[in-house]
């Protein structure tokens, strides 16, 4: 990594997969669990573990950021409230990113896609999607903006293109017959902080920071 990169922590806790990076100027650092309870204190018990992992003091963080969803309604509220905190007692800005972008990056570097449909599921069986094209080391929302529909009779662009993210892998026979150049063979279910994390430092480049009164996207 660069020297004298910022510290980021960041949250993704949008899924049942809670996850948590940081970094400093030589490694990033990354935990994940999936949660048998949702509370903020199961996130703060993983905050507390890569905060001592890393040897990084919280009052060495530059600043925060999670994901904004699409995700649970529960999960998405805990997060808030715990990022909130964080950011009002050590006066840190903050960072969105979405939860499908985060999907479709890592869709690229795990597997080196770039034409990525990226699609989560909601408890309530609503899906959100989005599809992103990677091109000269910057990933875009080709729709402009994330979709949530109640049915899943999705038309894609006539195109070779990944399906990731576990609303793909729950309609994956409807959305294969509806869209036959959609494959969706590659193991991506949920967002995880790494990735997020890596968007982060984009966002971070260009001080593209957030309100703090900023509100989650639900998925419920």
């Amino acid at each position: 990594m660069k020297k004298n990169i910022p510290t980021i922590l960041t949250i993704e806790n949008s899924s049942s997969l809670c996850s948590v990076c940081i970094n400093d100027n030589k490694k990033i650092f990354y935990t994940e669990q999936f949660k048998n309870v949702e509370s903020s204190r199961f996130i703060l018990n993983i905050i507390d573990y890569i905060l001592y992992k890393s040897k990084i003091k919280i009052t060495c963080i530059n600043a925060l950021s999670f994901s904004i969803g699409p995700g649970n309604f529960t999960s998405m509220r805990i997060t808030m409230s715990v990022i909130k905190g964080i950011a009002l007692g050590y006066k840190l800005p903050i960072i969105k990113v979405s939860s499908l972008k985060s999907i479709a990056l890592e869709a690229f570097y795990t597997y080196k896609i770039n034409k990525i449909f990226a699609a989560i599921i909601s408890n309530t069986n609503e899906i959100s999607y989005g599809i992103y094209i990677y091109k000269k080391k910057i990933i875009k929302n080709i729709l402009n903006k994330e979709i949530k529909k109640k049915n899943y009779n999705i038309k894609l662009p006539y195109i070779e293109i990944a399906g990731v993210g576990n609303g793909c892998y729950k309609y994956k026979n409807i959305l294969s017959l509806n869209n036959l150049k959609l494959k969706i063979k590659y193991n991506i279910n949920y967002p995880k902080a790494i990735y997020t994390h890596v968007l982060s430092l984009d966002e971070l480049d260009v001080n593209n920071f957030c309100s703090i009164k900023i509100k989650p996207k639900y998925l419920d």
